[in-house]
């Protein structure tokens, strides 16, 4: 079992310096994007309307910064439907919807939208260094008792939206066959 552990302990950190390390940085195409591969086989996320009921949210935290590569400062908000304590304290039930969306210029890209079971979101924006400059990323990272995954989103300006690179996904203890022992992310 220990065995096991440290396989995906070790498959988690390749995963994560994978991300900022040359091995995951794509083929470069006319615009010289960050996606790996054929852009036009993988996921994309265009602008759209958020569905009504997330503007009935909570908002967990924010960043304010240019997440797309022109120049401009777009807004990167993490939601949860989970509703506030007395305190002011989120009051975390065994599951909540959680959704985290790219705002720009009036548009909103939603990479996110979804229930989890006892689980959180987190999200990290960094610069890929490459030969041409710097391309920014979005790192989601999602939580469970039961999985983890870590998905990356950068911004193509050749199918004008966040194209989606899963990096890692243990899977659910059902469907992947695991049993997740322990986890250092802080429990919500």
């Amino acid at each position: 079992m220990k065995k096991v552990r440290a396989l995906i302990i070790a498959l988690i950190c390749v995963s994560l310096l994978a991300a900022c390390g040359t091995r995951n940085q794509p083929a470069q195409s006319s615009e010289s994007s960050n996606i790996e591969g054929d852009v036009s086989k993988q996921e994309v996320i265009w602008a759209e309307k958020l569905p009504y009921e997330i503007s009935k949210w909570h908002e967990v935290t924010r960043y304010t910064g240019d997440t797309d590569g022109d120049g401009s400062d777009e807004n990167v908000v993490l939601l949860t439907s989970a509703e506030y304590d007395e305190d002011g304290e989120f009051f975390w039930n065994d599951g909540q919807n959680w959704a985290l969306f790219v705002e720009d210029r009036g548009e909103n890209y939603l990479l996110l939208n979804e229930y989890l079971n006892a689980g959180s979101v987190y999200f990290e924006v960094l610069d890929l260094y490459m030969e041409e400059g710097t391309k920014p990323q979005i790192n989601v990272i999602v939580s469970t008792t039961s999985g983890f995954s870590l998905t990356s989103y950068a911004f193509s300006k050749d199918e004008d939206g966040y194209v989606v690179v899963p990096q890692y996904d243990s899977g659910a203890a059902t469907v992947a066959g695991t049993n997740r022992r322990f986890s250092s992310i802080p429990e919500y």
